[in-house]
């Protein structure tokens, strides 16, 4: 695809329309209040910021039942920077600027990853205003906290790639920060899939080197990323550790069985109301063939209300007639997890429940979309 764009306006076609978006909630007095903001992230955060500005660190919030250790809890992330930004603005006004950043990072995220590949300015924004612009995405605006951990899913999939292919120093220490930066809001299930989604890149690049002196060092700087991940973790010990002592204390403690971990699964037929919005009509009321989607009215508009668009099936499609290995291996990547979404609906998230270590932890097989 041809330059079309010139790189000073890079940024601002990204910007421009984060701001638009959130118009009402910059100038106009506005407020965000769907779904978790209103009834988790707006109280909780109100806490922390407060205890902050008081010159207190949130240990304990008493204001839950007959007091809660706030810092084991994980959410909100009290160790992430974003928190910074409510310090010095008033709350709505910070927390719509923190979420217009990080849809700004992503959609320049995968930008980065394209012209990395030597893709052109064009091809590499389009990518990066599909990433961080579509429906699914903006569905994350009433889950925070799992939209901060998706922002740095790129870069970490960027310098795992440069240090795959020409490791410098800086490449470490900056995904050390990039895996530090997602292990701090708090989503430790999303640096769990994103390490699956790297170590199956990764798994493919090294059955793709053929000489035998670049496998030894492909196979080095493999085991540095490993390094660097256990690295994060150890990072981010103050806030995890306790918050695995807790755990130990709730119902989340309780293994899942597989009923229970698939109860917010994509039906399969969803993918086409996430192409064509209403395809079924409004999903809120479970009628006609929207039954064959839902048969929980409680769980509908929470998970079927979601829209991906035309567009990025459109330019995926395009990706294969290009023949690329690399974009094809990532589309393959693309379907593992699609049908991973769908839970109960697919025999693959049964089979990675069942024999992945880890998974067992995790639910809300919908969420795995994202990726």
């Amino acid at each position: 695809m041809p330059d079309l764009i010139k790189k000073k306006y890079i940024l601002l076609i990204l910007l421009i329309p984060l701001i638009l978006i959130f118009f009402p909630t910059l100038f106009l007095g506005k407020t965000l209040f769907y779904r978790d903001i209103s009834i988790h992230d707006y109280p909780l955060n109100q806490y922390i910021i407060e205890s902050y500005k008081s010159g207190e660190f949130p240990l304990w919030n008493p204001y839950l039942f007959s007091g809660l250790p706030q810092m084991a809890s994980l959410q909100p992330a009290m160790f992430y920077p974003s928190i910074l930004i409510f310090l010095f603005l008033p709350f709505h006004i910070a927390f719509s600027i923190s979420l217009i950043i990080h849809y700004f990072l992503s959609g320049l995220g995968i930008y980065l990853i394209g012209r990395y590949w030597s893709l052109s300015k064009t091809a590499s924004l389009t990518g990066g205003i599909v990433f961080a612009l579509n429906g699914y995405m903006f569905e994350l605006t009433s889950l925070s906290y799992i939209l901060y951990a998706v922002t740095w899913v790129p870069y970490i999939f960027l310098f795992t790639n440069k240090i795959l292919d020409k490791p410098a120093f800086k490449d470490f220490y900056l995904l050390l920060l990039f895996f530090a930066l997602q292990l701090s809001t708090g989503r430790i299930d999303y640096f769990y899939f994103t390490q699956i989604f790297l170590w199956i890149w990764i798994g493919y690049r090294f059955l793709n080197t053929k000489d035998k002196n670049d496998k030894l060092q492909f196979s080095i700087n493999s085991s540095f990323i490993m390094i660097i991940s256990v690295i994060s973790i150890l990072l981010l010990a103050l806030q995890i550790f306790p918050s695995l002592e807790f755990l130990k204390t709730t119902r989340r403690n309780d293994s899942l069985d597989l009923e229970i971990a698939t109860i917010w699964s994509l039906h399969p037929l969803q993918l086409l109301n996430m192409c064509f919005s209403n395809f079924f009509g409004n999903l809120f009321y479970t009628k006609g063939i929207s039954r064959l989607i839902s048969t929980d009215r409680d769980l509908t508009f929470l998970i079927y209300n979601l829209y991906f668009g035309f567009v990025p099936i459109i330019l995926s499609i395009y990706s294969l007639i290009r023949k690329d290995r690399k974009a094809l291996f990532l589309f393959f990547i693309a379907i593992v997890f699609t049908f991973c979404s769908f839970g109960k609906y697919s025999p693959v998230y049964e089979i990675f429940f069942n024999y992945f270590p880890g998974f067992q932890a995790t639910r809300y097989p919908a969420k795995l979309f994202i990726f």
